[in-house]
């Protein structure tokens, strides 16, 4: 991997926040001006000790709506500060993973190939 990193901060979350919404994204991105095809982005998990253990602590994720937008904005690396982008208990799901390669909601079926 080469190339321009965008670093987009979103420490200023609400501490209730749980879930990552895409329009606090999309400001970001749409102020940027320049192409984004890599996007790191750094929460409130920065600021804590480099050996936290997030396990239990029903942690930030990203929400699927700012997976999917990301993924459609054209980014192709997203880089987190993160445990998972998708909460740690949410009954197999994996919604944001799935937005993010592009898949369908539910099942392996795929139409576009390339993704």
């Amino acid at each position: 991997l080469s190339g321009l990193v965008y670093l987009m901060d979103l420490t200023d979350l609400p501490e209730e926040t749980k879930t990552i919404p895409w329009q606090a994204v999309q400001k970001k991105l749409e102020q940027n001006k320049l192409p984004v095809r890599m996007l790191a982005l750094k929460t409130r998990s920065s600021l804590l000790p480099w050996d936290y253990d997030f396990s239990g602590k029903d942690f930030l994720a990203l929400s699927e709506e700012a997976a999917r937008g990301i993924h459609d904005y054209g980014v192709q690396c997203l880089l987190l500060d993160l445990p998972s982008i998708d909460p740690e208990k949410d009954e197999g799901k994996l919604l944001a993973h799935r937005a993010w390669f592009g898949l369908p909601r539910t099942g392996i079926n795929v139409e576009d190939k390339e993704k």
